[in-house]
C-alpha cells in the first residue's frame, strides 16, 4: 500500500467522523426544536381556547336554563317563566355552586344625538355574576337594582365610543311592542362601562336592571327568561345540562350548555385542535426523519466495528440494543433541550406578555399561554416512543452485515 493512498484514506475517515458528529448534533437540534414547537403551539392553542371560552362563560355562564326552543342559538326567546325560589335552591345544590343568576333580555333602540341604533339589554335582579363584574371598569358597581336607581345601563367601551358618551351621560331607549305600535321611551343614565374583547357582544349588548325591562314589557315582577349557571371548572357543561334535564327540570324549561347557544363559535374553537394535531404530526415527522438519518450514518460509519463485534461473538440483538441506546441518548438530550426551550419561552410570555395581538381580530390583546401538564407529558412520551420505535427499521440492517464483508469495508 503506497503512502499517498494511506493518507487519503485516513483523511476520508476523519472527515466521515466529523460529518457523523454534525449529523448527530443536527438530529438533537431537530428533536429539540420539534419538541419546543409542539409545546409552544399546544400552549398557545389551548391558551387561546381557554381564554375565549372563559370570556363567553363570563358573559353567559356555562349552562343556561330557558324555555324549550328548537333554535338554541336564538338568544332573544320571547317566552318567559316565573322565578321559582325552590328551583333556584335545587340548581345551587345540583351544581355545587352558589352562582345561579336569573336574567331577562329585551331588544331596544338607543337614541342619542339624533342617531338611532339597535341594542340588546340584559337585565339582572340584584348583582352581576362575579365573572362579568370582573369585566367592568368601575369595580364599585355592585348593587344593580333599587327602586330609586333602576333606569341605568352598563355600556361597553366600544358602544360608548361609537355614541361618544361616558359614565354619567344619559341616553334614550325606545322599546317596541307587537301589541303597541308606539314605542315606549325610557331615559336612562350610563352607570359604568365594561370591556370583554368579544366584538359582537361589546357592540350589541348592554347590562341593565331586570326591573326596568319588566316595566317596559308589562311583565310580572317575577317574570324571567331563564337562569344562568356558573359552574366549577371541573364540571363539564354538557354533562351538567344533561343531568339537570333528567333529574330536576320539567317542561317547558330545558338546560342548554353554552356550546349549543353559540354553536358556531365553539365549533371554531374545537377546530383549532385540528391545527394543533397538524403541528404535532409535522414536528414528529421532522424529529423521526432526522434521528433515523443520524442513526443510519452512524451505522455506516461503524460498519467495521459491527463486523469486529460480530466476529467476537456479539449477537444481533445486543447490537440492536446498542444502537437503540444511541437513539435514546439522542432523543433524550433533544427532549431535555426542547422542554427547557419551549417551557422557558412560554413562561416568559406569561410573565411579560411581550407578544401582542389585534384584539379586534383575535378578541384578546396578548398571546395566551396555558401549560397543561398532561399535554407536556404526552408530547414527551410520544416523541420518545416514536424516535426509539422507528429505530427498529434501520437496525434490521445489522442482520445483513457479515463479519467478512464488514472487515473488508475498512
Amino acid at each position: 500500500m503506497n503512502l499517498p493512498f494511506y493518507i487519503a484514506r485516513r483523511l476520508a475517515r476523519s472527515e466521515q467522523k466529523t460529518f457523523s458528529r454534525f449529523i448527530v448534533r443536527l438530529a438533537i437540534l431537530a428533536v429539540s426544536l420539534s419538541v419546543a414547537v409542539m409545546i409552544i403551539g399546544s400552549a398557545i392553542t389551548q391558551g387561546y381556547q381557554r381564554t375565549i371560552r372563559h370570556k363567553f362563560y363570563a358573559c353567559w355562564g356555562q349552562v343556561q336554563i330557558i324555555p324549550y326552543t328548537e333554535n338554541p342559538s336564538n338568544l332573544l326567546n320571547p317566552d318567559v317563566v316565573g322565578y321559582s325560589s325552590t328551583l333556584y335552591n335545587q340548581l345551587q345544590q345540583a351544581t355545587q355552586s352558589q352562582h345561579v343568576f336569573p336574567f331577562i333580555m329585551q331588544s331596544a333602540i338607543v337614541k342619542h344625538n339624533n342617531s338611532l341604533d339597535g341594542i340588546v339589554l340584559k337585565g339582572y335582579d340584584s348583582t352581576l355574576p362575579n365573572a362579568l363584574r370582573a369585566q367592568l371598569n368601575d369595580a364599585s358597581i355592585n348593587n344593580l337594582q333599587s327602586h330609586a336607581d333602576s333606569h341605568f345601563v352598563l355600556l361597553s367601551e366600544k358602544r360608548a365610543k361609537q355614541l361618544n358618551v361616558k359614565p354619567g351621560n344619559k341616553l334614550t331607549l325606545l322599546f317596541l311592542s307587537n301589541n303597541n305600535p308606539t314605542p315606549k321611551a325610557r331615559r336612562v343614565f350610563i352607570k359604568g362601562l365594561y370591556h370583554t374583547g368579544l366584538d359582537e357582544f361589546d357592540a350589541l349588548f348592554a347590562i341593565t336592571s331586570a326591573q326596568l325591562l319588566r316595566q317596559t314589557a308589562s311583565l310580572d315582577s317575577a317574570a324571567i327568561h331563564g337562569y344562568e349557571l356558573y359552574l366549577p371548572e371541573s364540571l363539564p357543561s354538557a354533562q351538567c345540562a344533561n343531568s339537570l334535564n333528567e333529574t330536576i327540570l320539567d317542561a317547558p324549561l330545558k338546560a342548554y350548555p353554552l356550546e349549543d347557544r353559540f354553536e358556531a363559535v365553539f365549533a371554531w374553537l374545537d377546530l383549532m385542535k385540528t391545527n394543533e394535531q397538524i403541528i404535532w404530526i409535522i414536528m414528529l415527522i421532522i424529529a423521526v426523519v432526522n434521528i433515523t438519518t443520524a442513526l443510519l450514518i452512524l451505522m455506516l460509519e461503524r460498519t467495521h466495528m459491527i463486523g469486529l463485534l460480530k466476529a467476537l461473538g456479539m449477537p444481533n440483538a445486543a447490537l440492536t440494543r446498542l444502537f437503540l441506546y444511541t437513539s435514546l441518548y439522542i432523543a433524550g438530550i433533544g427532549l431535555c433541550i426542547g422542554n427547557v426551550l419551549g417551557i422557558g419561552l412560554c413562561l416568559i410570555q406569561q410573565q411579560t406578555s411581550w407578544l401582542q395581538l389585534d384584539e379586534n381580530v383575535y378578541y384578546i390583546r396578548e398571546v395566551p399561554i396555558y401549560l397543561n401538564p398532561s399535554t407536556l407529558l404526552t408530547i414527551n412520551l410520544i416523541t420518545l416512543f416514536l424516535c426509539v420505535f422507528m429505530m427498529l427499521i434501520p437496525t434490521r440492517m445489522l442482520r445483513q452485515i457479515t463479519p467478512v464483508k464488514a472487515l473488508q469495508f475498512d
